[in-house]
């Protein structure tokens, strides 16, 4: 199957969950409004896709979109910018994969990723090394020093979802391959008829199916064979006699 010919079934499908029919012809004018139409659902929808929350509240990192060990350049001054990938949507945020430095291949330091109001410039304060990413600049602690001159930075990274694009069949088509398919369908079916629930129709019954895949596809990406372990404070730095 083509790359064309796998958007063009997609393009079927969530048009069959809507509508229980399929489009006649894909190439009339009708057909080509439904798929730019479905194009821009899906697209809106992949923002809200990469913005879910766990059960606790905090930001999915979906493993489908997860790259480990990236290089995120060669460390040449002390107060060198780096930035994001453009193929990255966001660092990693795991205490058990911090970003690090590493020399000729073994680390040498490690920086925690953290919100940016975790950054401080206080210097009566002893803090852990840490980095954030406001802009898509990484901002680190302090400047780095000199045995990690000429190191590499390496983090993990979330990529961004392809978006779908008729000018790149090839790069939209991927898009199929990396989310399971069933929850994209049913995704983009679900926010497609909003408008539909909100002039007071009934929910269709595909919003529950793609909530509950939902939670499925959640569970999933949680997986282990080994319970978290408990990230310690280090308390080193504390000095005298008590």
């Amino acid at each position: 199957m083509t790359p064309q010919q796998k958007l063009d079934q997609f393009v079927q499908d969530v048009y069959l969950t809507r509508y229980n029919r399929f489009i006649d012809d894909l190439a009339s004018t009708d057909g080509a409004t439904e798929v730019r139409k479905t194009y821009r659902w899906t697209n809106m929808f992949l923002d809200e896709l990469e913005r879910e929350t766990d059960n606790d509240g905090r930001a999915m990192q979906w493993n489908f979109a997860r790259n480990h060990n990236v290089d995120l350049g060669l460390i040449s001054t002390a107060n060198q910018v780096f930035t994001l990938p453009a193929a990255a949507y966001k660092l990693v945020i795991d205490a058990n994969r911090p970003l690090t430095i590493t020399q000729a291949g073994t680390q040498v330091n490690s920086f925690q990723v953290v919100d940016a109001g975790q950054i401080t410039k206080r210097t009566d304060i002893a803090t852990e090394d840490r980095v954030t990413v406001p802009k898509r600049t990484l901002v680190f602690s302090r400047p780095f020093k000199d045995y990690e001159i000429g190191g590499h930075v390496v983090a993990d990274t979330i990529d961004k979802f392809p978006r779908l694009d008729a000018a790149d069949p090839v790069t939209s088509a991927s898009l199929l391959d990396i989310i399971p398919y069933e929850l994209l369908v049913l995704g983009v079916a679900k926010n497609a008829t909003l408008p539909d629930i909100v002039q007071g129709g009934l929910s269709p019954s595909f919003a529950q199916k793609y909530a509950a895949l939902l939670d499925q596809v959640k569970l999933e990406n949680g997986d282990s064979s080994s319970a978290d372990d408990q990230v310690s404070e280090d308390l080193s730095y504390i000095g005298g006699i008590f």
